[in-house]
């Protein structure tokens, strides 16, 4: 009797983390979203919401050549706060549908 209350109580601890893992990744990508209509977005919300499940690293290196990219034909680069970074740059999510769409 005392084994299945460790057991279920395992179980519920388990079901909690899972959740609490998954309110995370939304609140991380809600975060990584500007709430003012301009309709940027941080390549890393960005990656989540298209499911592209990309590296660290290769996010970053995306992120050097799109902020390459925008700088050279003038497109506003945006900065939004991080937990992780404490700031990560934000782009128009226009650009990033088509820079994403080139690599397929």
């Amino acid at each position: 009797n005392h084994e299945r209350r460790i057991v279920a109580a395992e179980r519920e601890a388990a079901s909690a983390r899972q959740d609490a893992a998954e309110a995370l990744a939304q609140a991380t990508t809600a975060m990584a979203t500007l709430p003012d209509d301009t309709n940027y977005i941080s390549l890393v919300g960005y990656s989540r919401t298209q499911g592209l499940s990309l590296s660290h690293a290769v996010l970053a290196a995306h992120g050097r050549r799109i902020a390459a990219h925008c700088r050279a034909h003038d497109i506003l680069i945006k900065d939004v706060p991080s937990e992780q970074w404490g700031a990560v740059h934000a782009y128009p999510r226009h650009i990033l549908d088509a820079w994403f769409q080139d690599r397929d």
